[in-house]
């Protein structure tokens, strides 16, 4: 596909995917957890919390294979 054509996808596809009934955004509390599937969403993070505040993120990964099954 030639750059500006991709471009032009690419941009329609940005603007689709940041429509308000795609969105998804938390307001946080203390002991909130949250939980996604990181093979399809697109994130990004807000700073709406004001320093010494701090966010904190563990990543996760759940094996599905047989082996793991105990």
């Amino acid at each position: 596909m030639p750059q500006d054509e991709s471009a032009d996808l690419l941009a329609e596809l940005k603007r689709h995917c940041i429509q308000p009934q795609f969105v998804y955004l938390h307001r946080w509390r203390v002991h909130d957890l949250i939980m996604w599937d990181g093979c399809s969403p697109q994130h990004k993070a807000t700073f709406d919390y004001a320093l010494p505040l701090r966010r904190r993120m563990h990543r996760t990964t759940v094996n599905w294979s047989a082996s793991a099954v105990v």
